[in-house]
């Protein structure tokens, strides 16, 4: 994999604001919401673990607290959790990359900029790369030492 994986952050505690004025960009309706935890984008094609790494989907929610990781550790997420228990029946989760994540900004929110419908709270980061922080909405630079949040994803086959 190259050096290019992105991590996920949570988001601070701030209330979230949103402008239903202006058309979501990242609507409830576009998703598929699974009683495993998960969510399919069927704009992209692209599956996402609703709750961050560490947290546990339970009864429509996610529970916990979420782990933090290094640039390493976020990269060798998805290795461990596919080669051992895989997370709702699949074994090919990896970290998005830049353009998956800007696939889930919603750009009429803010603190954060997410559907929280879908997503619960959260953000994310790279190795020394591009991440997108949805707390602000904007793209920024993390170095490698930083411990954050990961969220992971999938492509779902056109066979799934």
């Amino acid at each position: 994999m190259s050096a290019g994986g992105l991590l996920l952050i949570s988001a601070q505690a701030v209330s979230q604001v949103c402008d239903t004025s202006l058309l979501a960009s990242s609507p409830t309706h576009s998703f598929s919401i699974s009683p495993l935890g998960t969510a399919l984008d069927h704009k992209t094609n692209l599956e996402w673990k609703m709750c961050a790494e560490g947290q546990s989907w339970s009864s429509g929610e996610c529970t916990g607290l979420p782990t933090y990781h290094n640039w390493q550790q976020a990269l060798d997420r998805p290795n461990a959790l596919n080669a051992s228990e895989g997370y709702a029946g699949k074994f090919d989760w990896r970290l998005p990359n830049i353009k998956e994540l800007a696939t889930i900004i919603e750009h009429r929110c803010s603190n954060p900029s997410i559907n929280q419908a879908v997503f619960f709270e959260y953000n994310e980061d790279e190795a020394f790369s591009w991440g997108l922080d949805f707390a602000l909405e904007f793209l920024q630079r993390y170095q490698r030492w930083q411990i954050l949040q990961v969220r992971l994803v999938r492509t779902v086959p056109s066979e799934d």
